[in-house]
C-alpha cells in the first residue's frame, strides 16, 4: 500500500457466521497483490477461500473494479484494473472454520 491510504477491516462473528466490511481509500502500485501483511486471526478465517467484487469510485464515478479474496489462511488479496487513488468499499459474509458461541469483533485500521 502507498502512504496516504486509509484501510479499515471490520468483522463481526456470531457462532460460525462472520459479517465483514472493508473500507479502503488510496492508490496501489500493482494490479494484483496481498492487501497487507495483516493476517485474519484463525477464529475469523473462512472455511475456504471466498471471493468478493466491488466497483472503484472517485468523485461519484465508477472507474474500475476490484476482486477481494479472503483465504482460509486469513490472507486478503486483491486483483484490480485501476491503480489510481480511488475508494473501495465492500461488505461480505462467510462461514468461519472455528465455532465460537459468543459474538466477537475484529477491527483493524492499517
Amino acid at each position: 500500500m502507498n502512504s496516504g491510504n486509509i484501510l479499515t477491516i471490520s468483522i463481526k462473528k456470531a457462532g460460525k457466521q462472520c459479517f465483514g466490511a472493508i473500507r479502503w481509500s488510496g492508490s496501489v502500485s500493482g494490479t494484483s497483490a496481498t492487501l497487507t501483511d495483516f493476517t485474519i486471526p484463525d477464529a475469523f478465517c473462512p472455511l475456504k477461500t471466498e471471493f468478493y467484487s466491488t466497483n472503484l469510485i472517485s468523485a461519484g464515478k465508477i472507474l474500475g473494479s476490484l476482486r477481494f479474496d479472503v483465504s482460509s489462511l486469513g490472507k486478503i488479496t486483491y486483483v484490480t484494473d485501476q491503480e489510481g487513488f480511488v475508494e473501495r468499499h465492500i461488505s461480505f459474509s462467510y462461514i468461519s472454520n472455528n465455532f465460537i458461541p459468543d459474538e466477537k469483533y475484529l477491527i483493524v485500521n492499517l
